[in-house]
């Protein structure tokens, strides 16, 4: 979801776009996701890096990441 790629809407071309995954995608199509999304690729802009850049960057530097 943080790549950017499930702006609003699943791709066609995705695989989430089949039927057993689409279900754990749209969940996090909501106003919520939504915002967090546009948060990450605004990041990525004004860092001049790639919202999945910035994405792995915030998880990587949460407590408990990576998971022992």
């Amino acid at each position: 979801m943080l790549s950017g790629k499930y702006r609003g809407q699943i791709p066609s071309e995705s695989r989430a776009a089949e039927g057993r995954l689409s279900g754990y995608v749209e969940k996090y199509l909501d106003a919520r996701g939504a915002r967090i999304v546009e948060a990450a690729a605004m990041a990525a802009r004004g860092l001049g890096r790639s919202a999945v850049d910035v994405s792995l960057s915030w998880l990587l530097s949460r407590p408990g990441y990576p998971p022992p």
